[in-house]
């Protein structure tokens, strides 16, 4: 069975022992509000809970041990975060949430410090005054990468002045430690926000389906094929394309054609001999686009050769041969407009 001491039960015998008393395992101490019993040190073992509505009830007593020791102060639960999971860019709004055991008010603007590389985001408070869960407004600024939102340090909550306070409605103040980054209850552990606003790396483009071809036979389509676009925070999304000649006049206009490395575009009405570059560029998932990268041309041809001669014989134009071995043909003429055969 439990054992519980109550102060009015044995304030005589505690009053009578030294300044350190020990409270053993398996009991239970529950210090009732206001009754400011003061020793240097309660030790509270393992197994046993020493239990206070506040802080101010037993001060300057330090309470310590390894036992449950519950202080009457409200304590930070869980971080989160109302935002949908996924990824963010520059101008983008999220809010988090830090939530307490207890309601709390707030006085002042109360901040909180996430991990965002080089410089890191200093939130201030917004709302939630009043209630158990205050939240904090993040707007991201260009510079700022997160490949999953965290805040650095269990401190990372902060009252920047003395006149900044979160207490509970007896006025206790707030413990402001959060859970260890990563571990149960963190903001990392119950959110996946991706703060990401670099550009994607460009790849390579080349005309055709596999390896680069300089010359395709038909006027109504062209395919081009990429590899090695990359992106390290959200990842590569989707990409878009573009066909243009070789003035720089737009053919295809820019086209999202989805997560794909090989994209045909038909329906065309290409010109003869001329040549046509296809250009794409890479979206991530928090809308950041590559630079573009495009192919070195292709070219079109759809006539078919000048018919030129042939003629029998290495040297002229022969009837008859008294070889039975071999024929040797001479042929000239043949020609195409624009590609030397």
């Amino acid at each position: 069975m439990r054992k519980i001491v109550t102060i009015a039960f044995l304030f005589s015998w505690l009053m009578a022992q030294k300044a350190v008393i020990t409270l053993p395992s398996g009991y239970r101490l529950e210090l009732p509000h206001t009754n400011n019993i003061q020793f240097d040190t309660i030790r509270v073992k393992l197994g046993a809970t020493f239990t206070a509505e506040s802080p101010a009830d037993f001060l300057p007593t330090i309470v310590t041990g390894s036992g449950t020791i519950i202080t009457g102060q409200p304590l930070v639960s869980a971080v989160s975060s109302s935002t949908s999971d996924g990824a963010y860019n520059a101008g983008d709004t999220l809010l988090i949430t830090v939530t307490f055991s207890e309601n709390v008010t707030v006085t002042g603007t109360p901040q909180l410090t996430l991990e965002t590389g080089s410089t890191d985001a200093v939130l201030n408070y917004v709302s939630g005054s009043g209630t158990a869960t205050l939240v904090f407004r993040y707007i991201v600024v260009s510079g700022h990468t997160s490949a999953d939102l965290a805040y650095g340090s269990t401190t990372a909550l902060a009252l920047p002045d003395t006149t900044v306070k979160i207490r509970d409605n007896l006025a206790n103040d707030g413990v402001l430690t959060l859970p260890v980054p990563g571990a149960t209850n963190s903001l990392q552990a119950n959110k996946a926000l991706v703060i990401d606003t670099e550009f994607p790396t460009a790849g390579t483009v080349n005309d055709g389906s596999g390896t680069d071809i300089t010359y395709t036979n038909s006027s109504t389509s062209l395919t081009a094929n990429w590899t090695g676009f990359s992106d390290a925070l959200s990842g590569i999304a989707s990409y878009k394309a573009a066909i243009e000649d070789a003035a720089g006049s737009s053919v295809v206009a820019w086209t999202d054609v989805g997560n794909i490395n090989t994209w045909t575009a038909t329906d065309l009405s290409l010109s003869n001999a001329t040549t046509y570059y296809t250009v794409i560029r890479a979206a991530d998932a928090a809308g950041n686009l590559s630079t573009d990268a495009s192919t070195n041309g292709v070219t079109v041809d759809i006539d078919g050769p000048v018919i030129g001669y042939v003629l029998d014989g290495d040297t002229g134009d022969i009837d008859w041969t008294n070889d039975t071995t071999a024929l040797s043909l001479t042929w000239d003429g043949f020609s195409l407009s624009f590609i030397h055969i």
